[in-house]
C-alpha cells in the first residue's frame, strides 16, 4: 500500500520520520491520525520520540531491522526511552556528524557510507547495523541517505546517479535500483518517503507519475 500525506503542513516526511524493523519512529508533534496511517499503512509500531530535542529523526537516524544508529547528541532520556522499547540502540561516537540519515543508505543486506563518515566510522557502523559498510557516492555526492530510500525488494534512486553508482546499491544491498524524484521533482528522494517492505508513505505533493516509479521501484502496490 502507498499512501501520501503531510507532517505538520510539510510533504518532507522521510525528513522527520524513519522506519526500522518492526517499529517506526516519529516526532510528538504528529497528528494521531497521522501516527494511524502509519502504523497501519507499514505495519509497524510507532513511537513517537524527539532525537536530541530535535523532531528531525529522519535526518538524524539510520536503522534496519539489526539495530539503531543515533548521533552522539541524543539525550539520555531519549536513549532510554529508546531501549525501554526493545530497540537495539547504537550511538556514534568518535564523530562531529550527527545527520547520520543523510549520510548512510542501508537496508538489512548492506549500508553505503559518504567518505568522510566511512573513514571514521566504519567499524562502528557494521556493528550497529549488522552489515557490509562500503564507502560509495550518490549523483557524485557524499549525501547517500538523503539520495536513495531502499527496503529489502529495491531502491529509489536521485534521478542524477551514475549507472555506476546504480551498480554500488546492487551490489552492496542486493536488490535493483531505480531511479526518479518526490514531492513534485525534489531530488532527494529521501526527504519525502518513509518506506518498508509493507508500504509507503510519500510527502502530499508527490505526483501520479512519482507513486507510480516508487511503488515499482519499491516493489510494494
Amino acid at each position: 500500500m502507498i499512501i501520501s500525506l503531510d507532517f505538520q503542513g510539510s510533504p518532507n516526511i522521510g525528513v522527520y520520520g524513519l522506519t526500522a524493523g518492526d517499529y517506526a519512529l516519529l516526532p510528538p508533534v504528529v497528528q494521531e491520525k497521522v501516527v494511524e496511517r502509519i502504523r497501519d499503512t507499514l505495519g509497524v509500531r510507532v513511537i513517537c520520540t524527539y532525537i536530541a530535542t530535535s523532531t528531525l529523526i529522519g535526518a538524524l537516524c539510520v536503522g534496519n531491522s539489526h539495530g539503531l544508529l543515533v548521533p552522539r547528541t541524543i539525550r539520555e532520556e531519549e536513549l532510554n526511552e529508546l531501549k525501554r522499547n526493545g530497540i537495539d540502540v547504537y550511538v556514534l561516537e568518535g564523530t562531529k556528524k550527527t545527520a547520520l540519515g543523510t549520510l548512510i543508505l542501508a537496508n538489512d543486506r548492506g549500508a553505503i557510507v559518504g567518505r568522510r563518515l566511512y573513514r571514521e566510522a566504519k567499524k562502528a557502523i557494521a556493528d550497529a547495523l549488522g552489515v557490509e559498510v562500503v564507502e560509495g557516492k550518490i549523483a557524485g555526492m557524499p549525501w547517500v541517505g538523503s539520495s536513495a530510500v531502499a527496503n529489502s525488494r529495491g531502491a529509489y534512486v536521485h534521478p542524477d546517479a551514475s549507472e555506476e553508482e546504480l551498480e554500488l546499491i546492487r551490489d552492496v544491498l542486493k536488490v535493483e535500483a531505480e531511479k526518479g524524484t518526490v514531492n513534485c521533482g525534489v531530488k532527494y528522494v529521501a526527504s519525502g518517503i518513509i518506506a518498508n517492505d509493507k508500504g509507503i508513505a510519500v510527502g502530499f505533493l508527490t505526483t501520479g507519475p512519482e507513486l507510480m516509479g516508487i511503488s515499482s521501484a519499491l516493489k510494494v502496490v
